[in-house]
């Protein structure tokens, strides 16, 4: 059986299926090429400044070298995505403290992991499982009382997302809470000291390296309407919803911990602070821009069935499968929705190919700033701030088209309101152009929204979150490639 759950995850996660790298996937995709093309970390490799528009550091650098060896991309990370997915299946194995067990659950719960929602964020290029094994083989040193491996995958799942430090912190506080007088006391002090050194030279290199305290994306999720000053009111509906996938799991957590011994009641108690009540709260301060299929939510996601594992033999197996069936049942009409983005080509990907394959490189102003910097090879403003440190600091200005003068502007619009930043960045863009030396184009219904979403809006009473996007796009008419670039965006369906 364990073969045969290798098999197929490896048909899944590596065959031609029909699937297409995410947006956000592409931008690091691109970060990774040029760190092997040109040496250098940066959105736009002619700038030759760096720019840290890709927050998973240690992934970008995993992709670059397997790029370097002359490895696709998005196939490298979905093979990286695969060999994750079936090392976290080993570490719920050995959660399980009876090892008569593990033969027959090392399948079912790597099927059972492949079934959450976050499965089309690994397979459409997002470092979704990488981050979860380095976080959950940390967790596995937390309970095993390794220190050293807890320490290590705990400073390394940090490297992979920053964020990281958001689970490891208070897991590391735990553990000494729990242990404050360990034999291994000064070995374990040598290691910490070891690692906030690493962790700090890290820091300190890429505040020189990129000339910022903090990645493009922070500055740009962090910057949303919040409830009472603290809670970013766009994020709060995913929040509930990731709770409500695994809240029929609390019964049999509850119970299960219950009858554990004192011990092993409190490592389960710290595992829920620092892997579920922290992030949770931390993340409802963010705006969580291109959440594809609950990305960011997953390490709390998988933090339920963790627990659940853990008190795996002081409970009925058959209850336990049952409601982890009932868990993935409730995530179905979300699997439909991520399920047909994956299988949709992304937005402008038709006019990205088409400008690939042009003689002219050319200038670009977008708001995907993925799929057609991506394919089109073309220096590119990310209009929404997470490459471009204008943008990201001090929000668009009509007069950035102007100072950058692109040959192409393209603007994925929502027909219903969006939040506060995007709205003025789409109102900034009208302003910049009106009057000015270009064209407009119309591109209706280039992206549709998934089967469900229409029953979601009609359950919320509106549309902030699942609207139709029209593509908004401009020539410059001066530009040298001007009729190349109204022959393509015409053949895409865009009309004056």
């Amino acid at each position: 059986m364990q073969f045969l759950i290798i098999i197929v995850a490896g048909i899944v996660f590596l065959a031609p299926w029909p699937i297409y790298p995410s947006e956000d996937a592409m931008i690091l995709f691109r970060y990774s090429e040029n760190l092997i093309r040109y040496g250098i970390i940066t959105y736009n490799p002619a700038d030759h400044v760096p720019v840290e528009g890709a927050t998973d550091f240690l992934w970008m650098v995993m992709l670059a070298a397997l790029y370097g060896l002359h490895i696709p991309t998005y196939f490298a990370s979905r093979l990286v995505s695969l060999l994750s997915l079936l090392g976290l299946g080993w570490i719920f194995s050995r959660l399980i403290s009876k090892s008569e067990y593990r033969s027959t659950f090392y399948p079912a719960i790597v099927l059972f992991i492949m079934l959450q929602v976050p499965f089309w964020a690994a397979i459409t290029g997002f470092s979704v499982y990488c981050f979860a094994f380095a976080l959950f083989l940390s967790l596995w040193g937390f309970w095993e009382n390794r220190y050293g491996i807890m320490i290590l995958w705990g400073l390394i799942s940090c490297l992979i997302r920053p964020d990281g430090c958001v689970f490891i912190a208070p897991l590391v506080a735990g553990y000494w809470l729990l242990n404050p007088a360990t034999l291994s006391i000064r070995k374990n002090i040598v290691i910490t000291i070891t690692a906030v050194i690493a962790g700090l030279a890290y820091f300190l290199w890429r505040w020189h390296y990129f000339g910022l305290l903090l990645p493009l994306p922070f500055y740009v999720k962090s910057d949303c309407p919040r409830l009472l000053g603290v809670v970013c009111a766009s994020s709060l509906e995913k929040h509930i919803a990731t709770l409500t996938f695994y809240a029929p799991l609390l019964l049999y957590i509850v119970p299960g911990i219950r009858a554990l011994e004192k011990p092993a009641q409190n490592k389960c108690y710290i595992i829920a602070i620092a892997f579920i009540a922290v992030p949770f709260l931390f993340y409802m301060t963010m705006h969580l821009t291109q959440n594809v299929a609950f990305r960011f939510y997953f390490p709390i996601m998988l933090t339920f069935p963790a627990l659940a594992t853990i008190v795996y033999r002081h409970a009925s197996a058959r209850r336990f499968w049952l409601l982890m069936a009932l868990c993935t049942a409730i995530q179905l009409p979300v699997h439909i929705n991520e399920g047909f983005d994956a299988v949709t080509p992304v937005g402008f990907l038709g006019i990205a190919k088409a400008l690939g394959t042009l003689p002219y490189k050319g200038k670009i102003m977008a708001s995907e700033a993925g799929v057609l910097a991506y394919y089109s090879g073309w220096e590119t403003f990310d209009t929404v701030g997470l490459n471009t440190p204008k943008a990201a600091l001090g929000r668009f200005q009509p007069e950035d088209i102007g100072l950058f003068n692109p040959d192409l502007i393209v603007l994925a619009v929502p027909t219903a309101h969006t939040d506060d930043r995007y709205s003025i960045m789409v109102q900034n863009v009208f302003s910049g152009v009106n009057g000015g030396n270009y064209e407009h184009y119309r591109l209706n219904g280039f992206y549709h929204l998934p089967p469900m979403a229409h029953m979601f809006n009609w359950l919320r009473g509106h549309k902030t979150l699942n609207s139709p996007l029209i593509g908004e796009c401009w020539i410059r008419r001066d530009s040298p490639a001007y009729a190349d670039l109204r022959r393509i965006l015409e053949a895409n369906g865009a009309t004056p």
